[in-house]
């Protein structure tokens, strides 16, 4: 039980875990600690370094008042928050008469992924029927990849990994990106000798401590797949019963994969033939297992078809969803009704969010509001991204609780209530519980929530829309109608963590009504029923430029905590001895999109023929990363492709 000066929250960042926090109080009511709350069924105690220091970052580099931009100075100057709403408003309104509603532009993410903060705030925008985004610079492809074949992509829960006997971490360094899973496997390990496995081009910190780490080449995640279905097909070690009763398409499926011979694949993805081999063995002995397939594997050209090749895999062995993706949608949670879609059912313009740099570059918005997001360092192709946001026809309102890359681009910046000075509820997108976050501390300076200021927004516009004054609780309730397992909406407003319903796993809302092996979606896409491969091809000089997550960076967020993301690239030792390159030079990294300066660090994880950044940071001279990044969208789910980037190295003069 929590001490008397001690509060229960949930940190509600972008990230597998979703931790309830114990916040600790002084007398004075000031944050004294932030520690993992050991009743939380999955968390159990563990929290990341970033969650420990917020205490620090509550108050540090905050935006604290509203500030407005001198265009002839070019310096933001502190206004009231009645000045910056009649501004805004004024701007707004008369950028709809001149330009069209679709000229204005929501551009969000999930910064922090309450349903307060994330949904409930779009009602505002769509109602006014402003441009949104597809929000599929992360997960989107390889969500709609795996819903090709079932339907959706929910799969196992982390505390379901206590009963496996094989757990494969594909394109997965749950170790830096979801400790409480990495914990829940090394628990099954101890209790059961389960095997782990991690399946990376990288010698992870989780290829480290895995039983066997297999390495494969970039983006050749789908020839391994589809050679061990052809081997599991061929060696008949796959659940011919569970085909018949739950599957479709499974003989078709099976002919596509018979040319993906074990030779094939060894030739392009590197495992040699034993190595595949003894992979499909371990999925047909070790059962039940599980495939955790991580986000970062889909982020390239071949993403989405190599996730629906690997989440098929389980099928064949007898196993429902037998993998890990994203288990958002495996939750009865209508966010349609809390961003005021669903009531709504209008035709919003919706653009990519991967190729968005061009878009804003030719002026096509004239007012864009910014909030839960800081695509100034996150989104590719960031030259023209910051030339657009530069444009004097262009109005830009950013919504923050911090000074971020993209409040250097605002005409007018809004200081917003970080999740310790509001309440809101948080949908882990691993596991199935949750509890009400609360506030732990008043807001700091003048910042306002989500809610208060759309609400201020619609007043000022004098927009009378039931949909806008809602009770912001009565709309979560209404949300959350059917989502509580043997628990009411009073039980979670009262503080308890409660467990949500979870669909089965034996669902699959496809045509067919069964697991789809051949798809019957895939007609209006332009895309096969099966996954398919196509190659990468670079010159010998070029380079594979891979980027990741790092420990103590949630994507941009804790850089005013623990500094900068570093400005390094990793580079194989061999690769750099040919090149004359040293640990600790300074080297450009360049294509056709422009080039980045950054310092090497000499790596024997990183495979030849690739080098590895910290994805979304700066190099030394301030330019993103990102500048160099491809911006191609992927055509299943219009994802990122980061990690089909493709560069030379040479050694900078400076």
């Amino acid at each position: 039980m929590a001490a008397p000066y001690e509060f229960r929250t949930v940190c509600p960042r972008d990230c597998y875990d979703t931790c309830t926090l114990l916040v600790q109080l002084d007398a004075s009511g000031q944050i004294k600690s932030v520690r993992g709350d050991p009743e939380h069924p999955v968390t159990r105690g563990i929290t990341c370094p970033r969650a420990a220091k917020d205490m620090v970052r509550l108050v540090t580099n905050r935006v604290k008042h509203p500030y407005l931009r001198d265009t002839a100075q070019d310096e933001l100057h502190q206004i009231s928050w009645e000045e910056a709403l009649e501004l805004l408003t004024a701007r707004l309104e008369n950028t709809i008469e001149e330009h069209g509603k679709e000229s204005v532009l929501l551009l969000d993410y999930f910064g922090n992924t309450g349903l307060l903060t994330l949904h409930f705030p779009q009602r505002l925008w769509n109602v006014l029927g402003a441009t949104r985004t597809d929000h599929a610079l992360c997960a989107k492809s390889g969500r709609d990849a795996i819903s090709l074949h079932y339907g959706s992509d929910y799969g196992v829960q982390p505390d379901d990994l206590l009963h496996m006997h094989m757990i494969i971490f594909w394109g997965f360094n749950a170790v830096v990106s979801a400790p409480h899973i990495w914990d829940m496997a090394l628990e099954a390990r101890d209790r059961n000798g389960t095997s782990i496995v991690a399946i990376d081009p990288r010698r992870t910190r989780t290829a480290k401590e895995a039983d066997r780490w297999i390495p494969l080449r970039p983006s050749t995640d789908a020839p391994l797949a589809l050679s061990l279905a052809n081997y599991l097909i061929q060696t008949d070690k796959i659940d011919h019963e569970f085909i018949k009763t739950y599957t479709a398409g499974y003989e078709r499926f099976a002919e596509e994969v018979s040319h993906w011979s074990l030779t094939r694949a060894s030739s392009i993805c590197g495992p040699d033939e034993r190595v595949i081999r003894e992979l499909g063995d371990l999925y047909a002995d070790r059962k039940p297992g599980a495939t955790m397939i991580g986000v970062g594997m889909q982020k390239h050209l071949q993403g989405a078809e190599s996730t629906r090749a690997v989440a098929l895999l389980p099928a064949l062995v007898g196993i429902h969803r037998g993998f890990f993706y994203s288990n958002e949608s495996g939750f009865k949670i209508d966010t349609g009704y809390l961003s005021g879609r669903h009531q709504l059912a209008n035709d919003w313009k919706t653009v990519s969010q991967v190729d968005l740099a061009p878009l804003i570059q030719r002026g096509e918005f004239k007012f864009i509001f910014v909030y839960n997001m800081n695509p100034a360092l996150t989104i590719p192709n960031q030259i023209p991204l910051r030339e657009g946001l530069f444009r004097d026809d262009v109005f830009v309102v950013v919504h923050d609780t911090h000074w971020t890359e993209t409040t250097d681009f605002a005409d007018l910046v809004l200081p917003a209530c970080t999740y310790l000075e509001k309440d809101d509820i948080t949908i882990a997108w691993a596991h199935r519980y949750t509890m009400a976050s609360r506030n732990v501390v008043p807001p700091l300076g003048e910042s306002r929530d989500e809610i208060w200021l759309m609400r201020q927004i619609a007043e000022h516009l004098k927009l009378d829309d039931d949909l806008l004054f809602e009770n912001p609780w009565s709309a979560v309730k209404i949300a959350m109608k059917e989502s509580l397992r043997g628990a009411s909406f009073d039980d979670l407003m009262g503080g308890n963590c409660v467990e949500l319903e979870y669909l089965p796993l034996n669902y699959y809302p496809t045509p067919s009504g069964r697991l789809e092996f051949y798809s019957t979606q895939t007609d209006n896409l332009g895309l096969s029923p099966t996954p398919q491969y196509s190659s990468l091809s670079i010159d010998s000089k070029e380079f594979i430029l891979l980027n990741s997550a790092m420990t103590r960076y949630s994507h941009t967020q804790f850089q005013e905590v623990f500094g900068p993301i570093p400005a390094t690239v990793r580079i194989n030792p061999r690769d750099a001895k040919e090149r004359n390159i040293l640990s600790g030079d300074t080297v450009i990294l360049s294509n056709e999109r422009g080039q980045i300066r950054m310092q090497t660090q000499l790596a024997e994880s990183i495979p030849p023929g690739v080098l590895w950044v910290p994805r979304q940071g700066a190099d030394l001279d301030g330019r993103p990363t990102n500048s160099i990044t491809l911006s191609i969208p992927q055509v299943l789910g219009g994802g990122s492709t980061f990690n089909s980037t493709v560069v030379r190295i040479e050694e900078s003069e400076t």
